[in-house]
């Protein structure tokens, strides 16, 4: 099957884009890695010559709805207002969805209109197996699609509850409302920072994101966060016909750090390991644990040395 890992990396240079391509490089060898990039897509395509398999994207919006959104954005009253008529636009089917989404995308801050961007991919291109993916704090240590199901989508899971986290409260609450708040509010934190699955169900997946977004539109404009919201609302409340794998820490193949005291897991000769005995292929928020982050950083740099050594 053709595997696609897709990421952004708009504002980053090579140093922070160096060790996910030289992980990814070396463990999933056979997946296309497409990076959405800013000014300097140039400089990385030279930088990075030598991974054929590595793909720098131009990230480019509409520059009509740009202009407008610009405009509405230092008026926040009137931003609110213009994204209300393309939510109600949308809602009554008097929009197209493509429109729609559009003219939301300069109304929304990054992390949500990343999701308009790998719709449009996702459609493109003929990959059987996706994974979506944060970059600066993400390393693989195996391949992450080696046992994934065609009807299912995988995530990985914070180790603290939504109601133990004030931001996911605050977003959750803003983006949808207090009730759908209590609804999940004892489940563990989704993390939107990794995700993968088959073509079908991650075109679901984006469908849903997407649709959300528009709906919502007025609230979220300018909001931090809102794409985490989503996320834990989809994979809690939403995703119907699909197996969602949420992955915990010392148990899954995902390592979601962040609030983890590392306790769930070995460390040994520059890896992170499953105490469960699954293999762990993704390491997510690595960077929040200096000590950590430099021996995983060593390990990964003496095997890349070693791989190009072989492959030469």
């Amino acid at each position: 099957m053709k595997k696609a890992i897709v990421t952004f990396g708009v504002g980053y240079g090579y140093a922070q884009l160096k060790h996910f391509i030289f992980s990814c490089s070396r463990h999933v060898p056979d997946a296309d890695v497409y990076i959405f990039a800013g000014d300097n897509l140039l400089e990385l395509r030279a930088r990075f010559i030598d991974y054929p398999r590595v793909t720098f994207l131009p990230y480019q919006e509409n520059l009509v709805a740009k202009l407008i959104g610009k405009v509405t954005m230092k008026f926040p009253f009137v931003a609110r207002f213009y994204g209300s008529i393309i939510s109600f636009a949308y809602r009554l089917h008097l929009m197209p969805p493509s429109v729609a989404r559009l003219l939301a995308a300069p109304l929304v801050q990054f992390m949500v209109k990343r999701f308009f961007a790998l719709r449009q991919l996702l459609n493109r291109l003929p990959h059987d197996q996706w994974m979506f993916t944060d970059l600066r704090d993400v390393l693989f240590q195996a391949d992450p699609f080696t046992h994934l199901e065609e009807r299912s989508i995988i995530t990985g899971i914070e180790p603290v509850r939504i109601h133990e986290c004030n931001l996911n409260r605050k977003w959750l609450i803003r983006t949808y409302s207090r009730k759908v708040y209590k609804s999940v509010c004892n489940q563990y934190v989704a993390c939107a920072g990794v995700t993968l699955g088959s073509r079908s169900v991650m075109r679901q997946y984006l469908a849903e994101v997407s649709h959300d977004i528009l709906t919502n539109l007025p609230k979220i404009v300018g909001m931090l966060g809102a794409d985490q919201a989503i996320h834990i609302h989809l994979f809690y409340r939403g995703l119907k016909g699909i197996k969602k794998q949420l992955e915990a820490n010392g148990r899954g193949s995902i390592a979601t750090l962040h609030y983890s005291t590392l306790h769930e897991f070995d460390r040994a000769c520059g890896r992170l390991t499953n105490r469960a005995g699954k293999e762990l292929a993704v390491i997510h928020q690595y960077d929040r644990h200096p000590g950590l982050a430099k021996e995983l950083l060593a390990g990964l740099n003496s095997n890349t040395h070693e791989f190009l050594a072989q492959a030469s």
